[in-house]
This record gives C-alpha cells, sequence and structure tokens, in this order.
C-alpha cells in the first residue's frame, strides 16, 4: 500500500472533496479549493497521475459570466467512451446550487463551462454510473427544504431522462453512491443526518427502489464512496465513528449487506472525509479522500492486496 499527499502548499489554503476517475492517460483527479470552503474565489483543481502527481492547476475558475465570483464546490468526475465529464456544483450555499460541467477527450484541454438542464439536478457528490443495459444513472440529492435522494435515469438511445424518487422511511439522507449486483439488481448506500449508512435496492435496473432502511454502519454524517469489484464482491469507505471524521476505514462484503472493516486508513486528530475510489489499470484500487481540508491524500492498494481483503 503506498501513500502520498498531492499538493504543497503554495496552491491555496483550502482544498476538500475529491473525485477521481482512470483515464487512458492515468488517474484524473479534481477537488474544490481556495482561501476557504465557500469563499467566492473557491474554485475546481486537478492533477494527474502516472506513477506520481503532476500538472496540478485550476480547472474552473469561480468567475461567471456576469462578472462576478461565486464559489465552486463538490466536482464529480464521470468517463463515457472517450469523453469525460467533470460536473459542479455553483453557489453560495447548498440551498441554492446550481449543476455546470465541463468536458474533455485528453485530461489535458477543457471545454468552456455548460449548465445542466434546470430539470436535472445532476451529481452532488458520487459518479454517475453506466449499466450494462446502456443506461446511464445519477445518484443524486436535494437539500433545499429537507435532505432527500433521488436518482435521474438517461436511457440508452434517447435523450429522455426519468427522475425517480425514494421512499424516505423518515430517513433524512443525501449523496447516494451506487454499486452493481447480479440480475439486474442495484445497491445505493447514502450519507444521513440519523447516525448511521442507510441503503435502498434496486431489482429493475433503477427504474423502482426500495424505501430507504438504515444499515449497522456508524457514521457521523459524513460522505462515503463504494465500488464493485468484479468476481470478489464491494468495498466502502466511510467514517466509521459517531462524532467528526477523524476514523476513515474500507470495509468489504461478498454481498452488500454484511460488512468488515478491513484497512483503517486514518484514525489519530483530524479530518479525513470524502472519499473518492477507482480502480486504475494496473488492477490497483486508488482512494483519495481530504487530509485536514489542507490537503489531498492518496492511497493507492495494489492488486494482490484487494485480493487480500476479501481472503484471496
Amino acid at each position: 500500500m503506498n501513500e502520498q499527499l498531492i499538493f504543497s502548499s503554495e496552491h491555496f489554503a483550502f482544498c476538500h472533496a475529491p473525485t477521481v476517475v482512470d483515464t487512458p492517460q492515468g488517474l484524473l483527479m479534481a477537488c474544490f479549493a481556495g482561501p476557504a470552503e465557500g469563499h467566492k474565489n473557491a474554485g475546481i483543481w486537478g492533477a494527474t497521475f502516472s506513477g506520481e502527481w503532476c500538472d496540478q492547476k485550476q480547472i474552473v475558475d469561480s468567475m461567471q459570466d456576469n462578472g462576478q465570483r461565486v464559489p465552486l464546490w463538490n466536482p464529480v468526475l464521470f468517463t463515457d467512451n472517450s469523453e469525460i465529464r467533470l460536473y459542479y456544483r455553483i453557489g453560495t450555499s447548498p440551498t441554492d446550487w446550481q449543476c455546470a460541467y465541463v468536458s474533455t477527450s485528453d485530461a489535458n484541454t477543457w471545454s468552456s463551462s455548460e449548465p445542466l438542464s434546470s430539470a436535472l439536478t445532476g451529481p452532488v457528490r458520487n459518479k454517475p454510473l453506466k449499466l450494462e443495459s446502456g443506461n446511464i444513472i445519477v445518484p443524486t440529492s436535494t437539500e433545499i427544504d429537507d435532505w432527500s435522494i433521488h436518482f435521474e435515469l438517461l436511457e440508452e438511445g434517447t435523450d429522455s431522462w426519468k427522475i425517480i424518487n425514494v421512499p424516505g422511511n423518515g430517513i433524512r439522507a443525501i449523496q447516494p453512491v451506487i454499486v452493481q449486483h447480479e440480475n439486474n439488481t442495484l445497491q445505493a448506500l447514502c450519507r444521513t443526518r440519523n447516525s448511521y449508512i442507510a441503503q435502498t435496492w434496486s431489482v429493475d435496473g433503477g427504474l423502482t427502489w426500495s424505501q430507504l432502511e438504515l444499515t449497522d454502519l456508524i457514521n457521523p454524517n459524513a460522505a462515503i464512496d463504494a465500488i464493485t469489484c468484479d468476481g470478489l464482491g464491494y468495498l466502502l469507505v466511510y467514517n466509521d465513528c459517531q462524532f467528526g471524521r477523524y476514523k476513515l476505514v474500507i470495509a468489504a462484503s461478498s454481498d452488500g449487506h454484511s460488512w468488515e472493516i478491513k484497512v483503517i486508513l486514518e484514525e489519530s486528530m483530524g479530518e479525513y472525509s470524502y472519499p473518492s475510489l477507482a480502480f486504475g489499470e494496473n488492477g490497483s484500487l486508488h482512494v483519495l479522500y481530504t487530509f485536514n481540508r489542507k490537503n489531498i491524500k492518496h492511497v493507492e492498494i495494489l492488486e494482490q492486496e484487494v485480493f487480500a481483503l476479501f481472503g484471496q
């Protein structure tokens, strides 16, 4: 297992909420950064990795077309065929966020910013998922009146989006992440205000979902990420503590129901949060997360170490 910090202190005073994907050019990451969270000069920064992190630069500036600066938040990277999209939020707080995106084909030269359709929320923290059917499903949530999750589904070969709501069951949840099971079954795990991670299931490829239920996974209202490990099971990264965001762990499951903590990434005083996961071309698992809101930490778990998490 290898670990390193991505940025140097000369770039900015604050950074948070990394997202990472694998591309033909290597890993690509993004986060939001600037003088402070919610500061008008907070923009979207990125870097690339092919053995070492380089090309650290601002991808999207907070300056808007009207000449005003507005804070940027929560980037989400998504790859589909040769296109890489970087979604992000614009606004002074989650209650007035709007979604926009930029795109690239080479992880280097980015398009101009485009607003997402006002009919859609867009990805708010975790990545969209392209299903075996060709449909694309976006896990998302709102924080305007209360916390609630929903999904936005783009059917293959169409421009038609479906908005799919989830029965909340009294659970206040946001920022779902989806993993794929067999037989068209999907599972979404969510951050909540109820002290535990919640989940909902779909057995029809995301068209309908069960009502939210709490798992036995303790979480202090902090972002999570999960990933499907083909032929092995599922990995979940989350803060395993009731308060604060100091203990960050990786748990493994063969079925999505029972989870066992396998790796403790952090457990000292500080904030270690908002993990993002991606597999690299060589089979390594890459875990990125906020490191004390001053940097982004990268942990690489080698392929043989991933197999060992499942007893292989």
